[in-house]
């Protein structure tokens, strides 16, 4: 080696002995290799494939934004391996320094694919899903556990709302809904919504202010398909059926079945002909029958549908009636009959009060008679008297 190059050697080692602990680079600088950051690096460092190695006891990557004119963003960010108290948490986390925030953690040994961002179909097309300890999710969040995966959604009262817990999970027995902060406030678990494994397409749906059951196109309020619909109210206190309505459309209530009739629901309102009603009444055909889906043995009693709307034209059509309708035939071939009773009576009383006339009457006469008979006895006896008088002379 010549001593010309070891000088070199000597002046360029020399200049870096000297170069300052804070000497800044004036121009863009690249490393080819990798660099070791911190006060515990060693000059003999074992890379492997590590670009930027960080080492000491306090491990943090800042970002200063030293932006401070116009709306331009400001915010200092850090990135930090591990809490610096003694005692304080192993964690990987993501600060927002300028707000004092602890933005996104991640603890030491937290499971295999802890938190995963993946590509939709592996395409490389775009559109990731998340998954939560699953290293493939299948859907936008995917959560993926041993035992009843679930969400919770929890109220803090840092805003002036009470604390309030819900937890949202689902297993091999069921998906649920569970009320977290009710069921501790009771000491027992409180879940009041819950979804079977295996219920059938449609069993529940909630559409445009429309629930739908069994029925994914519910056209009213709440709308049952089945080919086994029923529906069914029970007292649990007293274990009965406050209400129960059959796939036969059969309607059991353990109380009293009221129907609205208040004058202020009503108009065209006429006066109804209680004789005319009294008089269809009579040739309306009223029999004994059952229905085809009830079972042996039941019987019924009452006009069929289609006679009684072609005798009185009231419901909404020859197939149904109803209740209301019924009874107020009845009413008013009572009234009718009532009428008449009254009518009857009265022809009754007149004939009576006239019975009672002739009843005097008679009474009278045969007063009458008696008397006549009394005197003409009386006349008789003087009359022999005086007869025998004279044949004594």
């Amino acid at each position: 080696m010549s001593c010309r190059y070891i000088s070199v050697l000597l002046l360029a080692a020399l200049f870096i002995l000297s170069v300052p602990n804070d000497a800044r680079a004036q121009a863009d600088e690249s490393i080819q290799g990798s660099l070791c950051v911190g006060f515990d690096c060693q000059a003999t460092e074992t890379f492997d494939f590590k670009t930027i190695y960080m080492k000491e006891n306090n491990l943090r990557l800042f970002f200063e934004d030293t932006s401070n004119s116009g709306s331009f963003p400001s915010n200092d960010w850090q990135i930090r391996a591990n809490e610096s108290e003694n005692g304080g948490a192993n964690l990987f986390a993501f600060d927002d320094v300028t707000n004092d925030y602890q933005a996104f953690v991640i603890e030491a040994a937290s499971q295999d694919n802890a938190l995963v961002v993946s590509d939709t179909d592996n395409s490389g097309s775009g559109g990731g899903y998340v998954g939560v300890g699953i290293a493939d999710p299948q859907i936008e969040l995917h959560l993926f556990h041993g035992d009843s995966p679930g969400i919770r959604m929890e109220q803090d009262g840092t805003e002036g709302f009470g604390n309030y817990a819900w937890d949202v999970a689902g297993n091999e027995t069921n998906f649920f809904v569970r009320d977290v902060t009710g069921g501790a406030s009771v000491g027992q678990e409180i879940i009041p919504f819950r979804i079977y494994p295996g219920a059938s397409n449609g069993s529940l749906t909630v559409s445009d202010n429309s629930i739908g059951i069994g029925t994914t196109s519910p056209t009213t309020t709440l709308h049952l398909q089945s080919d086994t619909p029923g529906l069914r109210v029970e007292n649990t206190s007293s274990g009965t059926d406050a209400l129960a309505l059959d796939e036969n459309g059969n309607l059991t209530i353990s109380g009293v079945l009221t129907e609205a009739s208040s004058m202020h629901l009503k108009e065209n309102r006429e006066t109804v002909n209680t004789a005319e009603v009294l008089e269809t009444l009579k040739s309306l055909p009223v029999e004994t029958w059952n229905y085809r889906t009830d079972e042996d043995g039941i019987r019924h009693m009452g006009p069929m549908a289609q006679t009684f709307y072609a005798a009185f034209g009231l419901g909404v059509d020859e197939e149904h009636l109803a209740p209301l309708d019924v009874n107020g035939v009845a009413l008013a071939a009572i009234q009718e009959l009532l009428k008449r009773v009254e009518s009857l009576e009265s022809e009754a009383a007149s004939t009576e009060n006239q019975v009672q006339e002739l009843k005097a009457e008679n009474q009278e006469l045969s007063d009458r008679i008696a008397r006549l008979e009394r005197l003409v006895e009386q006349q008789m006896g003087e009359n022999a008297d005086v007869k025998a008088q004279g044949d004594a002379k």
